[in-house]
């Protein structure tokens, strides 16, 4: 239990008794002006009166009132955390935001804004519990000032905002600039041309900074104040304290949310402002004056806009291309393919969508595999409806929520002993969806993504471990016939052709017909043969089946494995900064007695060597 003790105001207003002259002597008016005067001494007096203690007995939180909430504020606001002069007693989204402020300064976790036992024990500032409560007027200080305020439109926001369902944005704007002294915003009512409780779930006011001073649930007719029947419609926002300095402009912002889900949100225009007298002010004298009228701005709700939009991607988790090993029975659990669904303005649920399947030789889909299935990644399948080139699934149900991704894996069970390759791709105008407002999805932004092939073989080499070294220097080494280079590198490229099939596969013991490769360089504007391969050794050095003499060629048995190594050297001429001399393998060549030649022309990133100044 933490205890605030205040300072009792203690004394007492010594009046002064005058004479009071006769009633030809002393106006009416001058009367006034000394009630006037009196009254404001009272109230500076009354914004200063403070409770003799406070005592915390209780956790506070967003809508806890009292005197130990205006305590609790007093400390906030002698710490520099909370932008008011004078507690209200409301426990609001200021104080919650400067509480938080303060316990993550202060070491206090979570630092959430909750006022709980952890904060209790460590706060020791004492403060003055200003005798304001919840509702009522509060005084900014008792300085004296007779400070005033003026709005104006502060053309931060823009007028025209179109609303989808579900949609925050910013409304409406006024800019208040103090004079004179220090005035407190207290109150502030927003002026809609339609009832704002059918369309509007709530509002929010706010400055620049996005820091949050007060909200507004809007929840029924009870939330707004009906003016005038069809036209004006009143929200207000009360129980806070924002304070105007002279010299620095502050803008308040309003914020509204959309209703995810509202009949009554069609295609129209909504105007809104700050009407007369919207404002509630109250000065340093403790003079309260209320203001506004400023220009008023709109906003259209869409009910074309609010329908979810679906987006298509391939995922980044889909594999790339790849050697798939057939054999003489059923290859189980395949992946094609991982498409991506996004679905934006909206959730959605899709019901169902096409995969096109394409191989090179033309094998239809039925031949080629079976049980072709989607799975999303709650792990549920959906399988389809019928097996050929395009394929549709239906009956599906596959939840997208609003703005997230959702990957659908495409699999199948390949054939026995298929040797071709094979694409699908996912045919965007074939979703068909409902969003969570049961408007049909719209398929504006949605294209058609194809994974990457999937090559079958019943003789594959598997690239495994592909990598370079680089390695000494040479100095007597010509980029070209006539040309010395400037430098020179031996590099070293190594792989392993791993046979998973069930048959004897052959690469070639001559460097030109194992590899292709890609040599460049550059001096100037010119292209120079600069690289080439030198040398090829391979471990296992000998297998029984080797021919490097008549067929020049290194067998890499069935299920087993074999190590290339080719030394090259690359050479860069003299010349610029920018010279660049590069040697990369671009595809490794094998084949068997049963198939034809193949190639191995991807996943090559790493066989590529550089070299540059």
């Amino acid at each position: 239990m933490f205890k605030i003790s205040s300072l009792v105001l203690a004394g007492a207003l010594l009046l002064t008794v005058v004479a009071v002259p006769t009633a030809s002597a002393v106006t009416i008016d001058e009367l006034m002006a000394q009630i006037a005067t009196l009254t404001a001494q009272l109230n500076a007096l009354k914004g200063t009166t403070a409770v003799s203690s406070a005592t915390f007995t209780r956790d506070l939180t967003v809508g806890s009132k009292g005197d130990d909430v205006s305590a609790l504020q007093q400390v906030l606001v002698d710490g520099g955390y909370l932008n008011i002069v004078a507690p209200t007693g409301y426990f609001g989204a200021m104080t919650k935001a400067a509480l938080a402020k303060y316990q993550a300064e202060n070491g206090i976790a979570p630092a959430i804004g909750y006022f709980g036992p952890k904060t209790r024990a460590a706060m020791s500032v004492v403060s003055t519990v200003p005798g304001t409560t919840p509702g009522t007027t509060p005084v900014v200080v008792a300085d004296g000032t007779d400070g005033s305020i003026t709005a104006a439109d502060a053309a931060y926001v823009s007028s025209g905002a179109t609303f989808k369902k579900g949609d925050t944005q910013n409304i409406y704007d006024v800019r208040l600039s103090a004079t004179g002294g220090k005035v407190a915003v207290t109150r502030l009512d927003v002026k809609f041309s339609e009832r704002p409780w059918l369309t509007l779930s709530k509002l929010v006011l706010k400055d620049t900074t996005g820091t949050v001073i007060a909200e507004k649930t809007l929840s029924s007719a009870a939330d707004a104040t009906e003016v005038t029947v069809g036209s004006d419609y009143r929200v207000r926002f009360e129980n806070f304290n924002y304070v105007v300095t002279p010299g620095t402009d502050a803008t308040l912002v309003v914020s509204a949310t959309s209703m995810a889900a509202s009949d009554k949100i069609t295609t129209q225009t909504v105007t809104v402002s700050i009407p007369a007298s919207a404002i509630r002010t109250v000065n340093g004298k403790g003079y309260t004056e209320s203001i506004g009228s400023i220009t008023a701005k709109t906003f259209v709700f869409s009910s074309t806009g609010s329908t979810a939009d679906l987006n298509t991607s391939i995922s980044p988790d889909s594999p790339a291309k790849k050697y798939v090993t057939t054999s003489t029975s059923v290859t189980p659990d395949v992946v094609l393919g991982i498409y991506r669904l996004k679905a934006v303005n909206n959730g959605a649920t899709i019901s169902s969508l096409m995969v096109l399947v394409k191989s090179t030789t033309g094998v239809a889909t039925s031949t080629l595999l079976s049980n072709l299935r989607l799975v999303d990644t709650n792990g549920t399948t959906y399988g389809a409806a019928s097996l050929n080139g395009a394929t549709t699934f239906t009956n599906m149900n596959i939840k997208l929520a609003k703005d997230t991704w959702k990957d659908l894996t495409l699999k199948a069970d390949i054939a026995a002993s298929q040797s071709l390759s094979a694409s699908t791709t996912l045919v965007a105008s074939s979703v068909v969806g409902i969003d969570d407002n049961y408007n049909t999805l719209t398929l504006t932004n949605a294209s058609n993504v194809t994974a990457n092939d999937v090559v079958f073989s019943t003789g594959n080499l598997e690239l495994v471990g592909p990598s370079v070294t680089y390695g000494s220097d040479v100095s007597s080494f010509n980029c070209n016939s006539t040309v010395a280079c400037i430098s020179a590198k031996n590099v070293t490229y190594t792989f392993t052709l791993k046979n998973n099939s069930n048959i004897n596969l052959y690469a070639s013991s001559t460097i030109a017909q194992l590899v292709a490769t890609s040599s460049t360089g550059s001096f100037g504007d010119s292209t120079i043969s600069s690289s080439t391969m030198q040398s090829l050794s391979v471990s296992p050095a000998t297998v029984s089946g080797d021919d490097t003499a008549t067929i020049k060629h290194y067998i890499i048995p069935a299920g087993s494995s074999r190590t290339f190594t080719l030394t090259g050297l690359i050479g860069r001429q003299a010349g610029t900064a920018s010279a660049y001399s590069e040697l990369k393998i671009t595809g490794i060549n094998f084949g068997g007695t049963t198939i034809a030649i193949s190639a191995i022309d991807f996943g090559l990133e790493a066989l590529k060597a550089g070299l540059t100044l």
